[in-house]
């Protein structure tokens, strides 16, 4: 008995040997299939990025001439109007989120835990649809709606109000515009996190006494943190940064960072200046998204764990 074992465990560990060996092939595969998108990304994300980051420390625009200052920063910081500009992205973006929540989480909710399979792929799909337009045709429709002889004020003058003037000029028409473009996409992760969550814990806690609102609150709400954690980062980084929408509904009655870069890298064609603006943005956008994404566990977050 015992000659037989020990003749057996050799062979046994032979064929463990042999499984690594034949695990490297398939490495090299996997590494030869990421290869095209590493390389896209290096090329058409990464290079640029790199460019952009030089030219902030550079004196001149010629790329093959750089020679380094961190002028283009003290200038930066010793500008007040470029400061507020931040200070007003950073107050619009906020606002953009805690509005696009109160919008995102009770629709996801209400989609992962009230609807059909069948009801929640139209639903999903509806919101996705209007992603496939164009930005610029989407946001020009509101401006024409608000105008001042556009459709809302005709429906006012029709029931007898007065019309609203200057109504595409006005402030909070900064944080309509992010709102109204990134309100679907802090929906999806809200409403995978709420999906994983099973339905016999959410009737575990109504059967001991729990009302509607106090189970979201100390059940939904926590389990589904991951999902507005994300959802919160994609609004804030989509808003921060946008230009489009408060150009066409405000004008120049609200400077966002988006209008700042646009006027560096178009009207000026300072192109150290908005470099060295860009990376503060990015910067500061790391220093907000970064975090929220090592607390998330992505793969934890898209498994499919609660059972309808």
């Amino acid at each position: 008995m015992a000659v037989g074992l020990g003749n057996h465990r050799p062979g046994l560990a032979a064929g463990a040997a042999v499984v690594p060996g034949r695990g490297r092939p398939a490495r090299s595969w996997r590494y030869l299939l990421i290869a095209p998108v590493a390389l896209i990304l290096t090329v058409f994300f990464f290079v640029p990025l790199v460019i952009i980051f030089i030219y902030s420390f550079s004196e001149t625009d010629v790329l093959s001439q750089i020679e380094f200052t961190l002028q283009n920063y003290v200038g930066i910081v010793n500008s007040g109007p470029k400061l507020s500009m931040y200070l007003n992205s950073v107050m619009y973006s906020a606002c953009t989120v805690v509005i696009c929540l109160i919008i995102a989480f009770p629709l996801a909710h209400y989609i992962a835990k009230y609807l059909s399979k069948t009801a929640q792929a139209f639903t999903i799909a509806l919101l996705v649809a209007p992603l496939f337009m164009s930005l610029l045709i989407r946001i020009y429709g509101w401006r024409l709606f608000l105008l001042k002889y556009g459709l809302f004020n005709e429906a006012l003058a029709w029931v007898g109000l007065p019309r609203v003037d200057g109504l595409t000029y006005m402030g909070p028409m900064a944080i309509f515009g992010p709102v109204y473009l990134d309100c679907a996409l802090p929906i999806f992760p809200i409403y995978v996190a709420i999906s994983n969550i099973p339905d016999e814990l959410l009737h575990a806690a109504r059967d001991l006494g729990g009302t509607g609102w106090r189970v979201v609150r100390r059940v939904v709400i926590p389990m589904a943190a991951p999902g507005i954690a994300i959802g919160s980062a994609l609004a804030f980084s989509l808003s921060f940064g946008d230009a489009t929408s408060s150009e066409v509904l405000v004008g120049d009655n609200v400077q966002l960072v988006g209008n700042m870069l646009k006027f560096s890298y178009g009207y000026a064609q300072d192109w150290m200046s908005g470099s060295a603006e860009s990376v503060i943005m990015m910067v500061f956008l790391l220093i907000v998204v970064v975090p929220v994404l090592r607390w998330v566990e992505v793969e934890r977050l898209m498994s499919r764990g609660g059972k309808r």
